[in-house]
């Protein structure tokens, strides 16, 4: 599956999830974020290299507007930076398969589900993108 089809949904996904005016407002504030964009560059400059959804979330985290949100603040910012990151560094260099791309989309989503405090068994933020984006493709 393209990551592009991923993306969108998951975008979607946020903008019914998070409010229209804060997904909108978020995505304002990753494109003006300076940790964003050190981030794009020092993996621009080294060439060959592909983060791990680690170093993502840990780049989200690092900017000071984001530092004490939600995981799934996180989660979105994490995933638009690494849209930024593919289209900016990834693509143009031919460094990873769609397929690649999305082993990292999942990963951030996982990373950012583990920092949830699960205080009910009601389905949550990521386990419901989850079924939604399950039940879209079956």
């Amino acid at each position: 599956m393209l990551h592009e089809i991923l993306y969108e949904e998951f975008f979607l996904y946020c903008i019914e999830e998070l409010g229209r005016i804060k997904t909108i407002e978020l995505s304002k504030k990753i494109k003006q974020s300076n940790a964003i964009h050190k981030f794009i560059q020092k993996t621009h400059k080294m060439n060959g290299y592909v983060p791990n959804p680690n170093e993502f979330v840990a780049c989200i985290y690092s900017s000071r507007y984001f530092t004490l949100s939600k995981s799934e603040i996180i989660a979105f910012a994490s995933i638009m930076l690494l849209e930024i990151w593919y289209i900016r560094v990834a693509k143009p260099k031919n460094l990873i398969t769609n397929q690649e791309v999305n082993v990292i989309f999942w990963g951030i989503l996982k990373k950012c589900e583990s920092f949830k405090i699960k205080i009910n068994k009601k389905p949550d933020f990521f386990s419901r993108f989850d079924e939604r984006f399950v039940n879209k493709i079956l």
